[in-house]
This record gives C-alpha cells, sequence and structure tokens, in this order.
C-alpha cells in the first residue's frame, strides 16, 4: 500500500484540489512517466493542517505502461498536491515530493 502526508504550509485555507500519486520505475524516461498513478480528492485543507491520503493498494493504480507492480522491487513515488494549480498559492514550487524505495 502507499500512503502520504499533505501539509497546508500556507496561511490562509486551501480550497478544493486533487492530490496524484504516482508510481515509476527508477530510471524511467520522463516521457515515460507517470508510469502509474492514482489520485484523491480534498474539498478544503485548513491552514497549517495535514491531510493524510488514505492506504492506496496498488489495486487502485492506473498503469500507462507495462509497468508491474506486483513484482516492482524498487521505485519512485512522487506526491503531487494540487498537480492541476486549482488553489492559488504563493509559492507554487513546493508541491511536489519524490522518494525512492
Amino acid at each position: 500500500t502507499v500512503t502520504a502526508t499533505v501539509r497546508n504550509i500556507g496561511s490562509a485555507p486551501a480550497g478544493g484540489f486533487r492530490i496524484y500519486v504516482e508510481i515509476n520505475q527508477i530510471g524511467a524516461a520522463a516521457s515515460a512517466k507517470p508510469e502509474a498513478q492514482s489520485a484523491v480528492t480534498v474539498s478544503t485543507l485548513a491552514a497549517g493542517a495535514d491531510f493524510v491520503v488514505p492506504a492506496m493498494a496498488l489495486s487502485a493504480f492506473s498503469a500507462r505502461t507495462s509497468i508491474d507492480l506486483a513484482t516492482i522491487t524498487s521505485l519512485e513515488l512522487v506526491v503531487n498536491a494540487d498537480a492541476k494549480n486549482e488553489v492559488a498559492e504563493s509559492n507554487e514550487t513546493n508541491n511536489v515530493r519524490t522518494a525512492n524505495f
């Protein structure tokens, strides 16, 4: 399963937005990404508050390539809060986090 926490570090509440979670093979070409993706909608997030993305089973991810999520042994996980820029922010550059596992 995959989970993540998104925090509103701004001074105002954030209105509705989507969080995209993607899984890629480490070293995948940028043109191939996202290899598998899932999303969750957040209706509002108060200033300073956290939103915990509910645990997502790998079966919740739609794969756009031939990636086999059941057998992948090392992966890049990308969490993108407000990926569609639905929330006006003073800093639009702090919405993406990437980690390798």
